[in-house]
């Protein structure tokens, strides 16, 4: 098998335990996010996706991260809801990185799929600290990048990636279903 194949099987493995253990709430999701950033960062770096490659390396410092807060915090933190106004100043935020990231990438690179990929890049960055932050609502922002990295994907030729963006995003659904109902336990009066 050639290496980027063996590269993306095994990262789209340990992404889809590390998705499955996330919206179970288990505090191992961030062992197999570090396995499948590794590997994503490779890949993606092979193929000249710079911002998703940069991404992926962003991904290992928040995996430690998660597993560090999680730990302190104990994996019972509760979820949280957080206000209209914070979300709106998260898409603002996230516009403004994807900016920044498609001017970086645009000047100064042989990138691929600029645009898409700052943005996609951008929004991810940001919903993994609402991840980490176990801000309830983090999944409807994953349901938005998973299903737009789909094309982003399918575009260079990554078909088991699209196919697993595919699963993502309906993992994602899942993911708030199940976080929607923790939430919910928690605040009974709500």
């Amino acid at each position: 098998m050639e290496p980027l194949i063996i590269l993306e099987y095994s990262s789209v493995f340990f992404g889809f335990v590390y998705v499955v253990l996330a919206a179970y709430n288990k505090i191992w999701c961030w062992l197999f996010g570090i396995l499948q950033s590794v590997t994503g960062a490779i890949l993606m770096y092979k193929i000249n996706l710079y911002s998703e490659s940069t991404l992926y390396l962003f991904y290992i410092v928040m995996a430690i991260y998660g597993w560090y807060n999680w730990s302190v915090q104990k994996s019972d933190k509760p979820i949280v809801k957080k206000s209209l106004i914070f979300h709106s100043g998260t898409i603002l935020t996230g516009v403004g990185l994807s900016f920044l990231l498609y001017y970086i990438f645009n000047t100064y690179t042989d990138a691929d799929k600029t645009a898409f990929d700052a943005f996609t890049t951008a929004f991810a960055i940001i919903t993994t600290f609402l991840v980490v932050w176990k801000v309830l609502y983090n999944w409807l922002y994953w349901i938005v990048i998973n299903g737009l990295t789909i094309y982003l994907y399918q575009s260079k030729g990554l078909d088991l990636y699209a196919t697993f963006s595919v699963l993502l995003t309906l993992l994602s659904v899942y993911g708030l279903y199940l976080w929607l109902t923790l939430y919910k336990n928690q605040n009974p009066e709500e």
